[in-house]
């Protein structure tokens, strides 16, 4: 019985890059709205202190205040 099979070579290889190391993927609530770009946090943190929201200084913004960011923000 041969160690390595006659072409196995012959194709290219079947798999792609993994990710970094540590890096995973972002947990997104069920019906929660993922935004489609990078949303800019200080003006949303500015956008919820000025409508009565309290949002963290640092850190991830609560869902619901970037839900209503969104309804609010979008026409």
């Amino acid at each position: 019985m041969p160690q390595f099979p006659a072409g196995l070579l012959d194709a290219p290889p079947a798999f792609g890059p993994s990710p970094a190391p540590g890096k995973r993927q972002p947990v997104v609530p069920r019906g929660a709205v993922v935004p489609h770009g990078p949303v800019d946090a200080a003006v949303v943190r500015a956008w919820a202190r000025g409508n009565g929201y309290d949002v963290p200084v640092r850190g991830r913004i609560p869902l619901e205040v970037l839900d209503a960011w969104r309804r609010a923000t979008t026409g």
